[in-house]
């Protein structure tokens, strides 16, 4: 009996373990359900958060946008910032409608939009304009400031043109400069103003020309006249046409220099001499008028 009643009561306390240990296993899937409730009760709440607050970053970007774009639309219309007054300077004789078409509109644009540089460059374009400098004077004009090229000489090309100190021709030659030298014997087709037509060759003459003028003995009598014959020979003519100068170009340094000794130390100052011959390398001729061998210098 008493081994009976010792086995009945293992088998009960082993019925209470598994009992047991089945009301725990129920707990725990009880309690894992609950947390996956609250687990996914929270995920809802942070996606409901992370899409709200996109959506308010969304709407400000949006806000600002279209308070920029609504600003910008003011400031292009505006008549505040709208130009009113374009001022020329320096221009001299160019016509302001004529500077004012090849600017293109200025007058009405927005001051703030204006490409200054672009409106340079258009007038840089007119052989008479050397430089130009435009900025803004706020709020509604414009300070175009202009450099003119300096009429030099004039130049006989197809047709005689006045040119200024840098080989640019600026128009057709006109009244107005006739006092001015003259260069010839340079070959250059279908010219126009505007063409930069210097060479080397004309270069060293024109500065030829103004070496010679600065030294007392042209006083009065300038050299007016430069003629290129050739490659490498030029021929100078005073402005009462009664004195010539002829000279090489490749030894016109070495040619001066001897030509300023021979001034230096003439007779009466020279007054008698119709031709200087400084091609040569060695020496320099000198024809006097009384030399009836002597040639004319306009021969």
């Amino acid at each position: 009996m008493n081994l009976a009643i010792t086995g009945n009561r293992s088998a009960a306390g082993t019925l209470g373990k598994l009992s047991s240990r089945h009301g725990s296993r129920t707990q725990k899937r009880k309690t894992s359900a609950s947390a996956k409730k609250t687990n996914a009760r929270l995920d809802w709440k942070e996606n409901i958060k992370f899409l709200f607050n996109c959506f308010m970053k969304a709407l400000v970007i949006v806000i600002f946008g279209a308070g920029c774009f609504a600003g910008y639309n003011l400031f292009m219309e505006s008549p505040y910032f709208k130009v009113d007054r374009v001022h020329f300077s320096g221009q001299g004789g160019i016509d302001k409608s004529e500077l004012l078409e090849l600017t293109g509109p200025i007058e009405g644009e927005n001051i703030l939009m204006l490409n200054l540089g672009q409106v340079s460059e258009q007038l840089a374009s007119h052989p008479w304009i050397k430089r130009v400098s435009a900025q803004r004077a706020f709020p509604q004009s414009v300070q175009i400031t202009i450099e003119r090229r300096i009429p030099f000489v004039r130049i006989q090309l197809e047709k005689v043109y006045v040119m200024d100190n840098f080989g640019v021709l600026l128009q057709e030659d006109a009244p107005a400069f006739k006092n001015l030298p003259i260069v010839s014997g340079l070959s250059y087709k279908d010219a126009a103003p505007g063409d930069n037509v210097a060479t080397e060759e004309m270069i060293l003459g024109l500065k030829t020309m103004d070496y010679f003028n600065r030294h007392p003995y042209f006083e009065g009598n300038p050299i007016v006249k430069a003629s290129l014959q050739g490659n490498n020979q030029i021929r100078f003519i005073s402005k009462n046409e009664n004195v010539a100068v002829a000279a090489a170009l490749d030894s016109m340094s070495e040619s001066l220099q001897k030509f300023m000794i021979v001034l230096d130390t003439m007779d009466d100052g020279g007054k008698d001499v119709e031709w200087f011959d400084l091609s040569f390398t060695n020496r320099v001729i000198v024809k006097h008028r009384t030399d009836p061998a002597a040639p004319g210098p306009t021969s």
